[in-house]
């Protein structure tokens, strides 16, 4: 048994700190001495609010403060939650804005706890992370070119024939110049009817990947780019773009980043996966318990309130 006396936590105490935190200041008569029957898990009552034994357990741990002194903060915050309850504060705008934040913020927390236990990321998490970050952690060789690409014209008939010999001269009049004089020793070459496009490209795979997401090579491109010989070597590569003549500027070393190293590095974002995960299922749980209904009236109702909002 409990007894309820009009001890620290008694509405006499209570109200002036109510009054002080701006939850109202309405005097009460203190309640009569009541006694109720507890049983199992529960520790403590405060008018309709159980307080039990676990969440005592847990706050002290949180705290770092005795099972009593959890307790006693546990029945302080019942304590202001019921008066606040009786004054009407829930109801209030400033009041349930910081309630969803307060609320927010714990599920936040919750959500970042259960994501990140322990366990490190699992074999599968890390290989699919790296999957994203490849250019960083584990690829093969990859290569570095300059090109000049003689555009196809979509408009026929087409002259193949001359695009290539274009291609041709370019190719000739570039082969021995420096990596550093291609791109001018290209544009000086009189392109005539055709358009010429010049430019340095991104490192490339042999599958067409570059670290640019979105800007991947097409194949023929990337076959082309590894079939010249030597860094310095100059070809021209036919893609359904057009001719290029393509310089190979740098090889560069494939990269393999060990297991533990990579399951370091994507800790944290293979822990963000899992929150939203977790979030995403307490999203579609809440979504199958109150499913969304249509109301016939909305769009009325958004009229009037922009006609009340309207600058007049």
């Amino acid at each position: 048994m409990l007894r309820h006396t009009r001890g620290p936590w008694s509405s006499a105490w209570i109200v002036p700190l109510a009054c002080t935190l701006g939850l109202g200041c309405t005097s009460s008569a203190p309640p009569p001495d009541t006694r109720v029957a507890l049983g199992g898990e529960v520790v403590a009552r405060v008018g309709d609010a159980r307080i039990p034994k676990a969440l005592v357990e847990q706050v002290a741990r949180a705290k770092g403060v005795t099972p009593r002194a959890a307790l006693d903060l546990l029945i302080e915050d019942a304590l202001l939650a019921q008066h606040a309850k009786a004054e009407g504060a829930p109801a209030r705008p400033d009041v349930k804005w910081k309630t969803r934040t307060v609320l927010a913020r714990a599920t936040t927390r919750r959500v970042r706890e259960a994501a990140a236990p322990d366990a490190a990321p699992t074999d599968a998490e890390v290989e699919r992370l790296t999957a994203l970050h490849y250019w960083e952690l584990g690829r093969g060789p990859a290569r570095q070119v300059v090109h000049a690409l003689v555009m196809r014209r979509e408009k026929k008939p087409f002259d193949e024939e001359g695009a290539l010999q274009l291609a041709q001269t370019i190719l000739a009049a570039t082969t021995s110049v420096s990596n550093e004089g291609f791109e001018k020793a290209a544009a000086a070459v009189p392109a005539g009817t055709w358009t010429v496009k010049v430019e340095h490209l991104p490192p490339i795979l042999d599958d067409g990947r570059t670290p640019i997401p979105g800007q991947n090579m097409v194949p023929e491109f990337a076959a082309g780019t590894f079939a010249i010989p030597a860094k310095g070597d100059t070809r021209v590569v036919e893609t359904s773009f057009g001719w290029h003549v393509v310089r190979l500027v740098e090889v560069l070393p494939p990269v393999s980043v060990p297991l533990e190293d990579r399951r370091e590095a994507l800790a944290s974002e293979a822990y963000r996966d899992r929150g939203k995960e977790l979030l995403d299922a307490a999203l579609e749980r809440l979504r199958r318990a109150t499913p969304p209904r249509i109301e016939g009236s909305a769009a009325s109702l958004m009229a009037s309130v922009v006609a009340e909002g309207a600058p007049r």
